[in-house]
């Protein structure tokens, strides 16, 4: 979702946020009987895993070289001003 509102993602960030979202989301079900205390923490599980990758995305995008407009064109939603 990052990479279609924001023009500045590239897939280094797309990536990098995939990998440590699930590699995340594994430790955090292996260790879920000691970090939380409900029965069935899925929810937490899902959210956490989003946050980090979501960060990670963005951190690797800010330190990778971005995209041209012309590369991008119709793969980002853009917003266009309506005239009136």
């Amino acid at each position: 979702m990052l990479g279609i509102f924001w023009k500045r993602t590239t897939q280094w960030g797309g990536l990098a946020g995939l990998v440590i979202g699930i590699a995340f989301a594994f430790y955090l079900n292996l260790f879920s009987d000691s970090i939380f205390t409900i029965e069935d923490p899925f929810l937490y599980v899902s959210w956490w895993s989003f946050v980090l990758g979501f960060i990670v995305t963005i951190i690797v995008t800010l330190f990778t070289e971005p995209h041209s407009d012309k590369k991008l064109h119709g793969l980002v939603y853009k917003v266009h001003k309506v005239k009136s």
